[in-house]
C-alpha cells in the first residue's frame, strides 16, 4: 500500500452549497450523483427501521431489495425525481418553508406505507450499496484513501478494514473516500440523499449502472431546488 501518495485532490471537500462542479475547484472535471435507493425488506419488520433498532448492514444486504426513485415517481405519478427529493427534504425539515411541498411529502409517506418501502437515508453511504461502491472505487486494488470531511486528514485503509457492520467503519464521520491513485472521490453531503462521485468521465462511467445523473455546470448541491435559490 502506498502510504506516501500526495495529491491536492485528497484535500478536496465534499461540496456543501452552490454549483457542484465549481465547488470541486477544478480538481475533478466531472461528477455523478448516486441517488440513495429506497429499501424494500422481505422479512425485516418495517417497525425495526428506527434509530433504536435499525438493522445492521449485513441484515439489510441479506434481506432488502433496492428500489429506484424512478419507480417511486411512476407509482406516485409525481412529475420527476426532483419531486421525491423535495418530499424527502420536507419530511426531514431540511428545506426552507417556501420550498417545502407537504402534498408531495404526504403522498410519499402513504406510498411507502402501502408498498412496504423504507425511504433513503441521508448523510452516509447507503448500507445496501456500501460494499459494491467501495469495491468499484478500489478497482484492482485492496485499499482506498479515507479522508475527514474538512479536507485536513487522509489515510490509507484496506477494504477488509471497511467491511462488516456498524454505522461506519471509516475512521471519520462523513468520510471522503478516494481511489488508490487519488483520482476519484466518493463522498456524501451530511443532509442530502445522494452520494457524489467525482473524477474523469471514463472513471465515473462504470458507476452509471446505479441510478443517478451527471452534474451539469448549473447543477447545485441542493439540485432539486429552483436555480434562483442556489445558496438558500
Amino acid at each position: 500500500m502506498d502510504k506516501a501518495l500526495t495529491s491536492s485532490k485528497l484535500h478536496c471537500l465534499c461540496p456543501q452549497d452552490g454549483f457542484i462542479l465549481e465547488q470541486l475547484q477544478g480538481e475533478f472535471p466531472a461528477a455523478y450523483l448516486l441517488l440513495h435507493p429506497f429499501l424494500q425488506p422481505r422479512t425485516l419488520p418495517l417497525a425495526s427501521f428506527t434509530p433504536e433498532h435499525y438493522p445492521s448492514r449485513s441484515q439489510i444486504v441479506a434481506d432488502c431489495q433496492p428500489v429506484s426513485w424512478q419507480s417511486v415517481v411512476a407509482g406516485l405519478g409525481l412529475p420527476d425525481i426532483a419531486a421525491i427529493d423535495i418530499a424527502l427534504g420536507t419530511l426531514s425539515l431540511s428545506l426552507r418553508q417556501e420550498f417545502c411541498r407537504d402534498d408531495y411529502a404526504q403522498q410519499l409517506v402513504q406510498y411507502c406505507e402501502q408498498q412496504g418501502l423504507i425511504p433513503p437515508d441521508n448523510g452516509y453511504l447507503p448500507d445496501i450499496c456500501y460494499a459494491s461502491w467501495l469495491d468499484m472505487l478500489a478497482g484492482d486494488n485492496d485499499h482506498l484513501w479515507c479522508g475527514d470531511e474538512f479536507g485536513e486528514d487522509c489515510l490509507p485503509i484496506t477494504l477488509d478494514e471497511l467491511s462488516g457492520d456498524g454505522d461506519t467503519l471509516a475512521p471519520y464521520p462523513h468520510a471522503r473516500f478516494f481511489s488508490a491513485d487519488g483520482e476519484v472521490m466518493l463522498c456524501t453531503h451530511w443532509d442530502r440523499y445522494y452520494s457524489l462521485l467525482a473524477g474523469t468521465p471514463d472513471r465515473l462511467q462504470p458507476f452509471t449502472r446505479f441510478e443517478g445523473f451527471y452534474c451539469q455546470p448549473d447543477t447545485y448541491v441542493r439540485w432539486s431546488r429552483p436555480s434562483l435559490h442556489a445558496g438558500a
